[in-house]
């Protein structure tokens, strides 16, 4: 919760049971995958996955889609 306070830099405040649930549907995707820890401890890592990799860049290249268009409605791109 503390990286993802920073990555946003604190411009959304972000429930446990939020990140929790985002953190499981992420997983059923198969985009993320926990990674190995202490039994004992509360701490949760997960790293992304070649399938998560592949969700981001499509996803990157819909928000610059929209981006561009955005631009041209706004007069600053030339189609």
């Amino acid at each position: 919760m503390q990286n993802v306070k920073l990555l946003i830099k604190q411009s959304v405040e972000l429930g446990s049971g939020t990140l929790y649930g985002a953190l499981g549907t992420l997983v059923e995707r198969g985009w993320i995958e926990p990674l190995q820890g202490i039994q004992d401890s509360r701490k949760k890592e997960y790293k992304i996955t070649h399938e998560g990799i592949l969700a981001v860049q499509t996803e990157l290249t819909r928000l610059d889609e929209l981006l561009s268009n955005g631009r041209k409605l706004l007069g600053g791109e030339s189609e």
